[in-house]
Formats: structure tokens, sequence, C-alpha cells
């Protein structure tokens, strides 16, 4: 635990007299210990970073060889010592070394007996120490009796901000500032916030390697900004983490009380967002329960299924987007139900950041959104867009996604669900893992969903492109290539020959080659379209390539 500050000792512990002779920039360095200098090597023996070393100047030249004060300050700011205490003549050259590494080295008066100072400075910091623990303990006592109670979390920030006299945050796992209580100087500001949201990758970063504790959480300083700082705690149930508490002041005036206050305060937290998480737990299970039954038709009575979701917070009467989300790496693999957890907390938190009203369910090892939207499409595309993006850095870039067009009522959820998880399969056909398909946004594709089997996929290919298909793989050709970009041309020999970088006269004789081997004239315009639609339908069974 932290002791006083050298700054504390000189002022109120230390001998008349004492003056500062270097190092002002390190007065608040936090003292754990006396050691006065022995008068045998080692001088310093077990030293563990932050005392107060006393120093008998002339005993230097006792040693063998003889010692410098230089030299001691040197050994003793490599070591991490908080300070010197300095009986007798200082050199100019040690007084410069102490400012060029901040070290703080204090000039005692004449006469003053070392063996005396350690003891009076050794009982001021255990009575400091005692005193921190005492209000520790009254702390958490206070703000235990308010979670047990059952005030909630707000009051436990009141309180602990009126006990510290400064600013109190807290936030979710996903680092969204969920309240605040202002006091002192600090107030919450968007420039604050972005600031919190910063540090997350820092603290996830510092809470994989840190030892967690429910009843003393460990603390982390870290800046706000240039004019402030922060003392964050974790809220943690066993590896869970439920949120993050911190303590703000401006910068070099939070004490390392305010460090105990974090991690008591962190401590009574866990106890109300433990029964919070109890509940919300409860909470995901009926959201599971109703969105299965909603997305399969097992939802039995209209009127039930909307008291439930009513129950839930959410209006099916409202237009609503389905978001299918499936992590596995392509149609074959099933991820594991511990895959699908992390998922769907991934879900849950990024669509929570985003304020939408949702329901969050799974289904067939999908993750199933039913999520509230607005009327501008282009605004739900850009946000939808965005939460897979947000989901797939957190869980993995192979995530993939379906979003189904808009729809409203418990009948709509059953053909949310279906273009969704629609989109999701012929995304992953098409373009491979790691897309997000739009259900109003396959055009020709849909019509494909509603084929039963791949079989009759395959036949019309065969039908339609098969021969060029089996000429390009016998031959090397490009065929099948060449038809694609004359179609995606507008039917231009001119430009099909700039998008596939040939001759225009290359480009003719490959169309009059695809007339003779398929056997069709493409100035029939039912025949283009039959040869498109074989096109697209290759581009499904081959994920998006020629087939070759």
């Amino acid at each position: 635990m932290a002791g006083l500050s050298v700054e504390a000792l000189w002022r109120h512990i230390l001998p008349a007299g004492t003056n500062i002779a270097a190092g002002i920039v390190g007065l608040d360095r936090d003292v754990t210990w006396p050691v006065t200098m022995r008068t045998r090597a080692p001088a310093f023996p077990h030293l563990k970073g932050g005392e107060l070393a006393l120093i008998s100047s002339g005993s230097l030249s006792d040693f063998d060889p003889p010692m410098s004060l230089t030299a001691v300050i040197r050994s003793l700011a490599g070591l991490g010592a908080a300070g010197a205490a300095v009986s007798g003549e200082i050199a100019a050259e040690a007084i410069d070394l102490a400012d060029a590494v901040g070290f703080p080295l204090l000039r005692l008066p004449d006469g003053a007996s070392l063996a005396e100072l350690e003891n009076v400075v050794a009982r001021a910091v255990v009575d400091r120490r005692t005193e921190i623990h005492q209000r520790g303990q009254d702390l958490y006592r206070r703000l235990t009796e308010l979670a047990i109670e059952g005030h909630g979390v707000n009051a436990i920030l009141d309180t602990l901000a009126e006990l510290t006299g400064k600013t109190i945050l807290l936030e979710s796992p996903s680092f969204v500032l969920r309240a605040h209580s202002e006091r002192g100087a600090i107030r919450v500001n968007p420039a604050i916030e972005d600031s919190l949201r910063a540090d997350a990758r820092r603290i996830e970063t510092w809470i994989a390697r840190t030892t967690m504790s429910a009843s003393e959480p460990p603390t982390l300083r870290l800046a706000i900004g240039t004019e402030a700082e922060r003392v964050v705690a974790p809220i943690a149930v066993r590896d869970t983490i439920l949120g993050y508490l911190s303590i703000a002041g401006p910068r070099g005036k939070l004490a390392d009380i305010d460090d105990l206050a974090a991690s008591r305060g962190a401590a009574a937290c866990t106890i109300d967002l433990a029964r919070e998480r109890a509940v919300s737990e409860v909470e995901d299970r009926l959201q599971t329960d109703l969105v299965e039954a909603l997305v399969t038709g097992g939802y039995g009575s209209i009127n039930g299924a909307q008291t439930r979701a009513q129950r839930l917070s959410f209006d099916l009467n409202r237009s609503y987007t389905a978001i299918v989300f499936s992590g596995a790496i392509g149609a074959a693999t099933s991820p594991s139900p511990l895959a699908v957890r992390e998922l769907r907390g991934a879900v849950e938190r990024e669509i929570e950041t985003g304020g939408a009203p949702a329901m969050v369910g799974v289904h067939d090892g999908y993750v199933i959104a039913l999520v509230t939207d607005g009327d501008d499409v282009a605004a739900t595309k850009t946000w939808t867009q965005e939460l897979h993006s947000s989901i797939s850095a957190r869980v993995a870039p192979t995530l993939s996604s379906g979003v189904s067009r808009r729809h409203d009522g418990v009948e709509g959820a059953m053909t949310a669900y279906r273009e969704a998880e629609g989109a999701l399969r012929l995304g992953r056909r098409v373009y491979g893992d790691g897309q997000m398909s739009h259900f109003g946004e396959l055009g020709l594709f849909r019509l494909l969903l509603s084929l039963p089997t791949a079989s009759e996929l395959e036949e019309f290919f065969s039908d339609t492109l098969g021969a060029l298909a089996d000429y390009d793989r016998q031959h090397d050709g490009e065929l099948v290539r060449t038809l694609d970009a004359y179609f995606a041309s507008l039917c231009s020999p001119t430009d099909a020959a700039d998008r596939l970088h040939v001759h225009r006269n290359t480009l003719l004789y490959r169309l009059r080659r695809i007339e003779e081997i398929a056997g069709v004239d493409l100035a029939n315009g039912e025949v283009r379209l039959a040869l498109h639609l074989g096109l697209r339908v290759g581009d499904v069974l081959h994920h998006g390539r020629p087939a070759r």
C-alpha cells in the first residue's frame, strides 16, 4: 500500500530546518519505508523501491573504497528509491544529478539523528497505512450496505463522489459510459468520453495479465487528456468483467486514498451488478426462447407473442430488420456452443452501444438479432455494416452475416429470418466468408434461393453454360469470363474488350466461338437472359469464380 509522499514527510515529519536541495519535480513520490545507510557495504541492502534513504555524507569516506554521494544517488535512483535525506555536505555534482533525474534530495539540519529519524518516519508511514486501511474499511462498509439494501449503482456512485469529492464514472464491459456522478473540477463531456473509449485496448491488455479479485480489485492510473487523470478498477465476478469504475480528478491531484476508494467502490458495485447480471441472464433466456419461437413459427398465439415481446421492451408492431450472424468458416462447419455464446455476447454489446431496441437469440448455430430501425433505409444499411465491422473486429474476420428487408408484426419474423439466413448463405457462396449480404440487394440471386436443391442449379448451369465451361477447362480458355464481361458491358464489344484488356477483334472472335460451341444466337434476347442467369447460377455454385 502507498505511504506518505516525500513532500508530506518534508512538510510534516522531518525536523525543522530540512531543505529541498534538488529534485523538486519528484516530491510527489510515495515513501514506503525509511532505510538508513549502513557503515559497511552494501550500504542499502534489499531495496524494493519507494524507500527514503537516510544518508550521512561524512560516513561515505569510511567505505573501502570510499564512495561519493553522486554515485550513491545514481544507484538509489536506478533502484527506484523515493528520495534521500542527507546529513552533512552535499556536493554540487550530486545536486546536478538529482535535478537531472528528478530524484528528491533533502538536506537535514545539523545535529539530526538518522536513527531517531528512521523511527519517526517509520511510525508516520505505519500510521498512514493504518489510517488508509481504516478509511477503506469504513468506505467499503458504507458502500456495501447500499448494494445489499438494493439502492442501485447510482446510489453507490453518488456516495463515492460525495466521500472523495471527485467525479465517479461507471463503464460497461464494452467501455460505454453508462452512469456517472460529478464532483470537483471534472465534468463529463464528449472529449472525456472519447478519451475513455480510447483507453479500451490498454485496459483490456492490463486485465489480461492481472489477477482479478472481486473483493479487492486492482487499480490502474490513466491520463484523461492533458489536464485530468483517473484511477480505474474492474468490476469482476470470477473471470467475467461486469464493468469498470473510475475516479477522475485534475492531473496530479489523485491521492493514494483514491486508489483504495476506486477498488472498494468497484467491489461494492460487484454486488449490485452481479444481481443485475443474474436478471439479465434470465432475460437472455427469455429473448432466446422468444426469438426462436418467432423465427420457427412456434410462438402460439399472436397476442401471446406480442405480450412476451413487450415484457422484453420490444415492440413487434414497429418495423424491424433481422440480422443473422455466423462465425463458422464455410457452410459445412458448425461453430462450437462456446463460440456461439461469445458471438452472441459480442452482438449484444455492440447493439447496446448503438442504442437501438433489439432482441437477440440463437437458432441452428446462428445468432439472430431482431433490430428496430428507422425509416431511413440508407442509414440502416450504414449502421448494419458498421455493426458487422465492429463485431468482426472483436470476434473474427471470417464473420459472415445476412440482413433482411424491413418487416413488422409477429408473422413478419419468419419471413425476415428466412431472408437474412438466405442472404447469409448465398453471400457466403458467392463472396466467401467475412461479408455482410443484404437480401434486398441480391437482385437475381433472390430467385435462386427458392430452388429446393442444388441439383436443379447444377442442371440449369449444365444446360446453359456446360459446353462453354467444359471447353474452358480443356483448353484453358476464357469463354465464360468473356461472356460475363460482355453482359456486364451491356453487350458492347468495345467496352467488353476494354474490361478484359484485349483487342476488339479478339473479343469478337471469342463471341463467335461462344455461339458455335454453345449453339446459341447472342442476338436473341431470351437466349441472353438464360445465359446471364446461368452465369449467376455459376457464381452460386462456384463461390463467385467463373467455372473452369
